[in-house]
């Protein structure tokens, strides 16, 4: 490993309080309804989340009863509409390529970011581009994604590597070629332990829009597992050998095996909805015309930790910035427009006298889309010169064009 790689510390993930505020920024949303408790009677009633309104799993009753809910709850970020803007991703393919944990960042940014777009209403339409962060990751780790030697830079550790590098130098979009790349960073991320947090806090972290970096075992029958079934790994030889990233959770009854009495029986259960990077082709489901999904987990399949992030809030998608900015161009574009109307009335006043010639090129565009940056850059070339022609102007103007003094 380069030494002057980037070690970015993680930090605390967002408490009870911070999800109970991030919850207010949307009103409208998908709820689920509470459930009575069939040992004690508790009433558990739904949690407000930024995507959904849903109940715990667990019984919320003081005197931990320990029961389950009973019926079916579920959601998933791929489902939610937010100031109609959908927050669905695509679904991102590996290939033959051991990088899957890279895989998993990019499809936790790609989720964020639709996430943080649709919650100011602006759809996202330009897409991550990979290569960039396996390029980063080389600088540093000359081995490659998935080919470390060491063994501490292997299994989750690949994870925390990962992410401080798309922290440090972010992520670029696809863009073409001889424009100006920006690149999507993280502004920070946290790790959580398996087993010691509680799976309720897990689907509220979901809920709330922060997607989940976690790994699996898989064996040869994963490739078989369709959109929607439920997918039990082997016994782990070595933990996680695949990198998912968790999208949603469902509570529902599941056949389960009893390990005591061997034998099949019906059990509340909560999956996890594990986002695959096989491509949209893998876990076919034939309600989807063959094209591929996404397969569920159990709690204790689960790697021994889970990371979770937070995206740096592009400028574009900012609403008070961005609409400051458009009314700052247009009085730029206004402004550039009077001073080539002035301009030119220079010319022709000088060309009239025949005692100068003078051939002036402007090249100014007029569409709304003129950038920010050309606006400024003509503005200060054209100031100098109004503040020179200006009071010449003043007393001559009406002869030239009476019909434009409102203009200043």
């Amino acid at each position: 490993m380069d030494p002057t790689a980037p070690a970015f510390n993680r930090v605390a993930a967002p408490t009870v309080e911070d999800l109970d505020q991030r919850a207010l920024l949307i009103r409208d949303k998908f709820s689920a309804e509470g459930w009575l408790c069939p040992r004690c009677y508790q009433v558990n009633n739904q949690i407000d989340n930024l995507l959904y309104r849903v109940p715990a799993f667990e019984c919320t009753n003081p005197d931990k009863c320990n029961a389950k809910c009973p019926g079916t709850v579920e959601l998933s970020i791929t489902d939610c509409i937010m100031n109609t803007v959908r927050t669905n991703f695509l679904i991102r393919s590996q290939g033959d390529n051991r990088n899957c944990t890279a895989h998993a960042v990019l499809a936790g940014m790609d989720a964020a970011l639709k996430i943080e777009g649709a919650l100011r209403g602006v759809p996202v339409l330009q897409p991550l581009n990979g290569t960039s962060l396996l390029r980063d990751y080389h600088r540093f780790y000359p081995d490659g994604v998935g080919h470390e030697r060491e063994r501490e830079w292997r299994g989750y550790r690949r994870y925390e590597q990962l992410l401080r590098v798309a922290q440090a130098f972010g992520v670029e979009y696809v863009s073409p070629m001889r424009t100006i790349t920006r690149a999507l960073r993280l502004q920070s991320w946290f790790r959580l332990t398996t087993r010691q947090t509680s799976m309720d806090y897990l689907v509220r972290l979901i809920a709330n829009g922060y997607p989940l970096l976690a790994t699996m075992e898989i064996g040869r029958w994963f490739r078989m597992a369709a959109d929607g079934h439920l997918y039990m790994g082997p016994p782990a030889e070595f933990p996680g050998n695949h990198a998912v990233l968790l999208i949603g959770s469902v509570a529902r009854q599941v056949v389960l095996p009893n390990n005591i009495t061997r034998q099949s029986e019906v059990v509340p259960s909560l999956l996890f909805k594990a986002r695959n990077s096989n491509g949209s082709t893998a876990h076919r489901s034939a309600a989807q015309g063959g094209y591929g999904g996404d397969v569920y987990l159990l709690a204790q399949d689960l790697g021994p930790y889970l990371y979770g992030f937070r995206i740096e809030i592009p400028t574009w998608m900012l609403p008070n910035d961005a609409h400051g900015c458009m009314e700052q161009h247009v009085c730029l574009v206004e402004n550039v427009s009077v001073c080539v109307w002035l301009l030119r009335r220079m010319v022709v006043m000088v060309s009239s006298s025949r005692s100068y010639l003078i051939h002036m090129v402007i090249m100014v565009s007029s569409s709304r889309t003129l950038s920010y940056l050309r606006c400024v850059a003509v503005r200060s070339l054209l100031d100098p010169c109004i503040k020179l022609i200006l009071p010449f102007l003043e007393l001559v103007r009406p002869q030239f064009n009476p019909g434009c003094e409102s203009r200043f």
